[in-house]
């Protein structure tokens, strides 16, 4: 699994901000009612 996409309510920032904070890459559409959100699972870049 490389991302995990939900739909939102637009009004929901509560939700929208569990996203935020959860550290990962995100992407958020500007739909209405619902907006899409996309989270990448995709592993991050190992640093040496």
């Amino acid at each position: 699994m490389r991302s995990f996409i939900v739909e939102v309510p637009a009004q929901d920032s509560r939700m929208l901000g569990v996203f935020a904070a959860l550290g990962l890459p995100y992407r958020i559409g500007r739909g209405r009612p619902e907006r899409k959100v996309t989270l990448s699972l995709a592993p991050a870049a190992k640093h040496p």
